[in-house]
């Protein structure tokens, strides 16, 4: 397929439907997958009566088998091209949904969502991949603002009209809905989405993962990379599960009240990812600002809703998760940045390196925080003190203040 770059009009609208849309509806899944379990949780305990630890572990062990993933996904991405990986690993996916679906304790949980977690590893990065081969860099990060946004309408299904679906449905069967779904998106990208150019297919796969040393030994990389993914595990671990339990614990709302924020807290992320993205380009271009100023803007407002939280202004405010969401998803900048930074032939291993920091750190964050909150006893009401999670909050937004102050030290461009 001609590529945009050569003939912009007559390549919109495949681009669009044979590269856009098909990897959009992947990241949807991903999306839904990262956050389900904020929702999920309740009815599972149910089920399989579960601590704040174990549900933390069942959780983020997702989120560690995803990062754990990222470095041989960018070689295989660079080697394979997004297409095949893509439509094999939501292969693999299905059938952790149904393990997860089908569990009656914490092991088969665990399993089910640690397979999850591998399945959908490549749900961002091959989108990112494909579009770097098809767009001109200069439009690189509006480009990938408008799939993110749309992609994360799954974390939005993931929330009041999943919560809705529960009242028809069982949590097992929503499971192997979903699990269907995902073996019809594998199916799609693999019928219909285009091989990119690979030119990086021509180096032996081994040589592949060798050239991550280029990446991790990159000062840009380390000056951006630490409150790149500080920023964006804490949005991660909040959102994809304990946003849940302070709604419903510290700021008192019912379950229902508790899916209806985490829904305009979705509808935030999306607007903080195709905003940013647009405001970014905007900027960069009206005032010769940097990608990476606007990376440590938008962050620095992160931090300012996460500390007005904390301190019980409002814990349920809507308008402060609205700040949470939006500026929290600022983060995703970084992948434009780093993808510019380095080689075409590195897009796959540049942002997959990223993203590894980024999922692992989340696998620490959410898991954390579950250990956090079960060092205090629960109270008669089965639930835990607010000070278990004010400390749980307090200490990941303590490990983001020390990454911004490195940005602005480490100067490299």
């Amino acid at each position: 397929m001609e590529t945009l770059k050569d003939n912009p009009t007559m390549q919109a609208t495949k681009l669009f439907w044979m590269v856009f849309l098909p990897f959009t509806l992947g990241y949807f899944l991903t999306a839904f997958f990262n956050q389900i379990n904020a929702l999920l949780m309740h009815f599972i305990h149910k089920d399989i009566a579960l601590s704040a630890s174990a549900m933390g572990l069942i959780t983020s062990v997702y989120l560690l088998a995803f990062s754990l993933f990222q470095l041989p996904l960018g070689a295989l991405l660079d080697f394979f091209g997004a297409r095949r990986v893509q439509a094999y690993l939501f292969c693999f996916a299905a059938i952790g949904i149904i393990i997860f679906g089908s569990a009656h304790g914490p092991t088969g949980l665990l399993i089910g969502r640690a397979i999850i977690g591998v399945g959908m590893s490549a749900g961002l990065m091959a989108g990112f991949k494909s579009l770097r081969a098809w767009i001109p860099a200069n439009k690189i990060a509006l480009a990938n603002g408008c799939f993110m946004a749309s992609g994360t309408l799954g974390a939005l299904c993931s929330t009041a009209p999943a919560e809705f679906v529960l009242h028809y449905l069982s949590w097992r069967e929503l499971l192997f809905v979903m699990a269907a779904l995902t073996i019809v998106i594998a199916a799609i990208i693999f019928i219909f989405v285009p091989d990119e150019k690979n030119h990086s297919a021509e180096i032996k796969f081994f040589d592949q993962l060798k050239g991550v040393k280029l990446i991790y030994r990159s000062p840009y990389f380390w000056r951006i990379a630490p409150i790149a993914a500080a920023a964006f595990a804490c949005n991660m671990a909040v959102v994809g599960l304990w946003a849940g339990p302070w709604f419903t614990e510290v700021a008192h709302l019912s379950i229902s009240q508790s899916a209806n924020h985490l829904f305009v807290l979705s509808l935030s992320l999306i607007a903080g990812i195709l905003l940013n993205g647009m405001i970014a380009d905007w900027l960069m271009h009206r005032f010769n600002l940097s990608i990476t100023t606007m990376v440590g803007i938008g962050l620095g407002f992160f931090l300012i809703a996460q500390l007005l939280l904390l301190c019980q202004f409002a814990p349920g405010s809507y308008f402060l998760w609205v700040l949470f969401g939006f500026f929290g998803r600022t983060a995703t900048l970084s992948y434009a940045a780093v993808s510019a930074h380095f080689p075409p032939s590195h897009a796959g291993r540049s942002t997959t390196a990223l993203n590894l920091l980024f999922f692992l750190l989340a696998f620490f964050m959410q898991s954390g925080m579950g250990l956090i909150v079960n060092l205090w006893p629960r109270l008669s009401t089965g639930k835990y003190p607010v000070v278990a999670y004010e400390t749980a909050f307090g200490i990941i937004l303590g490990v983001q203040v020390l990454a911004y102050i490195w940005f602005f030290i480490k100067k490299v461009d």
